[in-house]
């Protein structure tokens, strides 16, 4: 027994030296993207005439800060129609009211959360109020990579209308990411169809995982439901922005929007910096040159967009301000 607490011992130091290894280096990235946030802004901030970006905001009409809103929150909607189709296809049933109320709070956590932990707290309200965070985890993630598909037909969209001649990086960013979008679903229903056997701590909980994947596997019906309610989603996310663009005076055509949007929505997704800001201005300000649009323009339209995803956010606030998480189903 005692030879067994010795050997036990370097095992544990081990542990101890990787888990704080993995803690020093997340503090390291969220450090670092921190500092690039605040240069990229302090760099974009210090090119505005301030001014004139007052002038630039006062044109804007009313409509163009409540748009992004409603249809962001449109977007949840669809969402979490999806997630009670697929929870309830892998026997982890939740209820509309769950599954929005989870997307908001994720929302709201979310803007201070490192890139993916919205996403984690997610599956972690959704695992709550079904019970299984396994079943929950993949359902979530069949989500997500439905979500890829509208978004990759986009990007190809793009490269047909003319991306190359037009602006050759947002190509390069259309052409590599559609087919990273479209390869990824691809392996996931491919693997998800093999025999993995994996050992150790989470052995149990990957295998309801497994079951999990199985069961959506045999359910089609529930899959191709959802699908079809993700097939606006980059669409709405393009229409979001055209209308921004076309509420401050921006001679863009929707074409064009849906061209050139879900190219620059990749860029901007990148976790660069903290919620994408410095980055979405500066993405907007490229994408709107050949348009006229001038660097306080690009700024006015890109935060004027961002706020769907305040307004989504102070929504999941609220939901916390006051105790919503819905009736809790027992755990399973």
């Amino acid at each position: 027994r005692g030879s067994q607490r010795m050997r036990a011992r370097p095992a544990r130091a081990l542990e101890a030296a990787v888990s704080s290894s993995d803690t020093t280096t997340r503090r390291l990235l969220l450090f670092g993207r921190l500092a690039l946030t605040l240069g990229i802004l302090g760099w974009l901030l210090s090119r505005i005439d301030w001014d004139q970006a007052r002038l630039v905001l006062a044109t804007a009409p009313w409509w163009a800060f409540v748009v992004p809103g409603a249809l962001m929150l449109t977007n949840s909607a669809l969402h979490s129609w999806r997630l009670v189709l697929l929870m309830g296809a892998v026997d982890a049933p939740v209820s509309f009211p769950q599954a929005l109320s989870a997307l908001l709070r994720a929302a709201f956590l979310g803007l201070a959360l490192p890139s993916g932990g919205s996403d984690l707290a997610k599956a972690g309200f959704l695992g709550q109020a079904s019970g299984r965070l396994d079943r929950a985890t993949v359902a979530l993630t069949a989500s997500r990579l439905q979500d890829l598909l509208p978004w990759a037909a986009l990007l190809v969209f793009g490269l047909a209308w003319g991306l190359p001649a037009r602006d050759p990086m947002l190509a390069l960013v259309a052409a590599g990411f559609s087919a990273v979008f479209l390869l990824i679903p691809a392996l996931a229903w491919w693997a998800s169809g093999r025999q993995v056997t994996v050992t150790g701590r989470w052995t149990r909980w990957l295998a309801g995982a497994a079951l999990a994947v199985e069961q959506l596997r045999a359910r089609p019906r529930a899959l191709l439901a959802s699908l079809g309610l993700a097939l606006p989603f980059a669409f709405i996310n393009a229409f979001v922005a055209w209308a921004v663009i076309r509420a401050y005076g921006i001679e863009l055509p929707l074409v064009h929007a849906l061209a050139l949007i879900p190219a620059a929505d990749v860029v901007i997704s990148l976790p660069i910096t903290v919620a994408g800001l410095g980055v979405r201005e500066g993405v907007f300000e490229h994408v709107l040159a050949p348009y006229g649009a001038q660097v306080e323009l690009a700024v006015a339209v890109g935060l004027t967009r961002w706020t769907g995803e305040l307004t989504r956010a102070a929504l999941g606030g609220l939901l916390f301000l006051v105790g919503s998480k819905g009736p809790q189903s027992p755990p399973a």
